[in-house]
């Protein structure tokens, strides 16, 4: 009856660490996300800067998994070149082991007094109290991310406590026997490697072991047993990033092979080298070095050599980043016609990282606008040099940018049916008005469209100076939509006030235009039948600095 009650425990234990990992890593991407795609899109020249971001997302994120999904989903998107993904694939390995690191000194300071773990549990009360008090949304994920790092230590407490109780019970030998059957070097790679790949976290796993063996249970026959499946874990976490590439483009895909490859080339190089060490010395590795340095810490072992092996692996191969890109490069070659997906910024696997996915639509959103703009510009430009002919390909990018914008729109529908922070979700439903905006582009080149065919079939002209007239208080537009994109995508609110002063002068542009217009008409310099379309061009143009406007004052 003792083994049942102590089994459950364990596995209370487990779904308290597990749940507990997951809120932490959940929690932290929300509150650190955006900085850290911006740390991303940095790292395309520097090899070294590359793997320090992978170090602190990993280690931010508590999951390698984590970043590389995050990697591979930029990568489908265009925002990470290949090499800065190979580099911040390496980090992010380096950067795991830290979750080891502070679990194994939580175990310092056993059952009979105030260890490290019992202090972190406390976090736990501390975090729900501050998620329960607070108002601000930022402070309260803040807090629930504190209670979920409780959560870690308390699971591991619970596992801990579980295990020493029974192998202090009548069936101690019976269950060190269990644990001692295997110890096939082979055989402990493929546990390792299995039970990562169903928990999808090889954080947990190593977190697992370090509470068996703080509890004193010896796996297979002690020596680098332990070792072995630690290696396990490595090949095992790469199953999660190779899921999430499914359905990508070619660069993702290769993201996901560079991982497995890093990955499995470090496992096969360690597993080598600890049998060749045991041949020669007649010795294990971690009895010489981890277990001698640490003999009274046994979990401490376990996470010194999980970063000893990470840290190795990823001097091994920094120097050699370039030819995994071009090893992966070769495996999987350039289609001749791959084409892209219509988006260039966002991808279904940021999904899970509302912020991150927020910051993305910004970009798509812009990407969308810019297409716009120019369209106008080109169909303008036709109409003011009565260089006719360009309608139908102008027609084809309205419709292609209507396309494009009910993709962004999808997109944002998904990411609302997860549950949004308060921020999130107000900034989610900005984005439906900012894409309506953009779409009035649109809308006025298609009127531009009408315009350029009416004055080609009925050859009607404008009087000397009034295309340029027009053309100045475009140009003004423009200059509002350059300073708009930088408003909105990087949150410059400083450039407000230079945005309405520019929206101000197109107001007064489209006065002076129309009054200038009606002086023509009086004098006899303009044909009667030019009115209807030069009043409404004006309005059109001055209407795109309306919308303009509204896009840069969202960010409010």
């Amino acid at each position: 009856m003792d083994i049942t009650k102590y089994i459950l425990q364990f596995i209370a234990g487990l779904g308290a660490l597990l749940i507990g990992l997951k809120i932490f890593s959940e929690t932290i991407e929300k509150l650190f996300s955006k900085q850290l795609s911006r740390l991303f899109e940095k790292t395309s020249k520097n090899r070294l800067a590359g793997v320090g971001v992978g170090v602190a997302t990993s280690a931010i994120l508590h999951s390698s998994s984590a970043t590389t999904v995050m990697v591979v989903g930029l990568a489908n998107i265009g925002v990470l070149p290949l090499a800065a993904a190979s580099t911040i694939i390496i980090g992010a390995n380096i950067g795991t082991t830290i979750t080891a690191q502070i679990t194994a000194l939580g175990t310092i300071g056993g059952s009979n007094t105030l260890s490290i773990s019992i202090v972190l549990m406390v976090l736990t009360f501390i975090g729900v109290l501050i998620d329960m008090v607070i108002k601000n949304d930022k402070i309260k994920v803040a807090g629930y991310s504190l209670a979920g790092f409780g959560l870690i230590f308390l699971g591991l407490h619970i596992m801990s406590s579980s295990v020493s109780s029974l192998l202090n019970g009548s069936a101690s030998d019976i269950i060190k026997n269990a644990f001692s059957v295997i110890s096939n070097p082979i055989l402990l790679l493929l546990i390792g490697l299995l039970l990562t790949a169903i928990i999808q976290s090889s954080t947990a796993v190593t977190t697992i072991l370090i509470s068996m063996v703080a509890a004193g249970l010896s796996i297979g026959n002690g020596g680098d047993c332990v070792l072995y499946i630690i290696l396990g874990t490595n090949i095992g976490t790469c199953a999660t990033a190779l899921f999430s590439s499914i359905g990508t483009n070619i660069n993702a895909k290769r993201a996901s092979l560079i991982h497995l490859v890093f990955n499995v080339s470090g496992t096969i190089i360690f597993t080598l080298f600890l049998l060749i060490w045991n041949a020669l010395t007649k010795s294990s590795f971690n009895e010489l070095t981890f277990g001698k340095w640490f003999s009274d810490a046994p979990a401490l072992q376990i996470s010194m050599f999980h970063t000893f092996f990470n840290v190795v692996t990823a001097l091994i191969f920094i120097p050699l980043s370039n030819r995994l890109v071009s090893l992966v490069t070769k495996i999987i070659p350039d289609r001749k016609k791959d084409k892209n997906n219509i988006l260039k910024y966002i991808d279904i696997r940021l999904l899970s990282n509302p912020t991150l996915a927020l910051n993305q639509v910004k970009r798509e959103i812009m990407c969308l606008a810019s297409n716009n703009m120019n369209t106008l510009e080109t169909i303008l430009l036709s109409f003011f040099k009565r260089e006719f002919g360009k309608e139908d390909k102008v027609l084809k990018e309205i419709d292609e940018s209507y396309e494009y914008a009910n993709e962004i729109t999808d997109y944002i529908i998904k990411l609302t049916s997860n549950e949004l922070n308060e921020f999130d979700a107000k900034e989610a439903s900005k984005m439906h008005h900012v894409i309506a905006d953009v779409l009035r582009i649109s809308e006025v080149s298609d009127n531009v469209v009408k315009y350029c065919r009416k004055f080609e079939k009925e050859n009607i002209k404008f009087s000397d100076g009034v295309n340029d007239e027009l053309a100045l208080m475009f140009d003004y537009v423009k200059k509002m939509y350059i300073l708009t994109k930088e408003v909105f995508i990087n949150n410059e609110i400083s450039l407000l006030p230079q945005i309405d002063e520019l929206e101000e002068k197109v107001d007064a542009k489209r006065n002076e235009a129309l009054n200038g217009h009606i002086d023509r008409l009086n004098a006899g310099l303009c044909d009667y039948n030019t009115v209807g379309v030069f009043v409404n061009i004006v309005a059109n143009i001055e209407r795109i600095g309306d919308h303009i406007n509204f896009i840069a004052h969202s960010i409010e």
